[in-house]
């Protein structure tokens, strides 16, 4: 791991091996740039490994927030697996319009709130690799339109677990 400061801000930041999100890196570069008094500040693309890295660390209150942009896992192919990574962003959906298709558990140490929509052939979703499906959580349907949010919790090495709730009454 590499720690760098933006400049008159004295602002540590952590280059992870993991990666980042390029989403959340384009929104911390503009963030960087109000920073800057003089916006002359242009952030340096960081890079560990070939890929672009960024996260901020140290305590700081972020005022205001970063709108998240939901990334579409799109329609599996019947009898696929797809794995729900979190470097593709916290807020995800997939659509249920087949007979079936798995979720696998991810190797990525982050979490993903997954939101499942049923379409009109929606089947039947099984689950692999995860560690623990948390107490609490509900089942999943196929009724049409019917969406669930799978929060998946990734530990990287440690494994993945997750919970199901539905958005429906």
């Amino acid at each position: 791991m590499t720690k760098v400061n933006l400049p008159g801000q004295n602002v540590p930041i952590t280059l992870p091996s993991g990666g980042v999100n390029p989403v959340w890196f384009e929104k911390l570069n503009n963030l960087a740039r109000l920073l800057d008094p003089k916006d002359e500040y242009d952030f340096p693309v960081l890079k560990e490994g070939g890929n672009e890295v960024l996260t901020v660390i140290g305590g700081k209150t972020l005022t205001g927030g970063f709108v998240h942009q939901e990334y579409d896992n799109g329609t599996p192919t019947n009898g696929s697996t797809i794995t729900i990574n979190p470097s593709n962003g916290l807020k995800q959906k997939i659509t249920n319009n087949v007979a079936g298709f798995t979720i696998a558990a991810t190797t990525e140490c982050g979490d993903v709130e997954l939101r499942i929509i049923n379409g009109s052939s929606a089947g039947t979703i099984t689950r692999s690799g995860f560690n623990y499906n948390l107490p609490g959580g509900d089942s999943l349907d196929t009724t049409d339109t019917h969406q669930f949010v799978m929060f998946i919790y990734g530990w990287g090495a440690a494994g993945a677990d997750y919970l199901i709730r539905k958005r429906q009454a």
